[in-house]
């Protein structure tokens, strides 16, 4: 029960933190993510998406980064940053080929340049874990 409730949480985390990054970023000029079309901006995708960007974030990710231990102690954690950057590109193309629909218009993860995913990736770590700690 407790596995189920860390899944349902964690998605509804990352839907929030999608949901939250994609509608008002552009408003303080960050355009390093964005989901198209904008009417997809529903609660049932962005949970969808949430689910996914879970299934990538924290299960992917941690195989990469276990497979990749050494090089990351060797790179003092470096190599993490740009893990958690291959993680939105992977996000991206997975939304890509899994041809989610809204109304017969297929959605679009936008990203942008490599420094404003970086920066993203930043900013989802550090809400993930202030979300995950209150």
């Amino acid at each position: 029960m407790k596995i189920l409730h860390a899944i349902v949480a964690n998605t509804l985390i990352n839907a929030f933190i999608l949901y939250i990054i994609a509608k008002y970023a552009g408003v303080f000029g960050f355009h390093g993510f964005g989901i198209e079309p904008s009417e997809a901006l529903t609660i049932e995708i962005m949970v969808a998406l949430g689910f996914l960007f879970w299934i990538v974030y924290y299960i992917a990710r941690n195989i990469i980064k276990f497979i990749t231990f050494p090089i990351r102690w060797l790179s003092l954690g470096v190599l993490t940053v740009l893990i958690n950057v291959w993680m939105f590109y992977f996000f991206q193309w997975l939304v890509w080929r899994l041809n989610i629909n809204v109304d017969g218009t297929q959605i679009h993860i936008v990203l942008w340049n490599f420094v404003q995913i970086i920066v993203l990736s930043v900013i989802v770590y550090l809400l993930n874990l202030l979300l995950k700690t209150n």
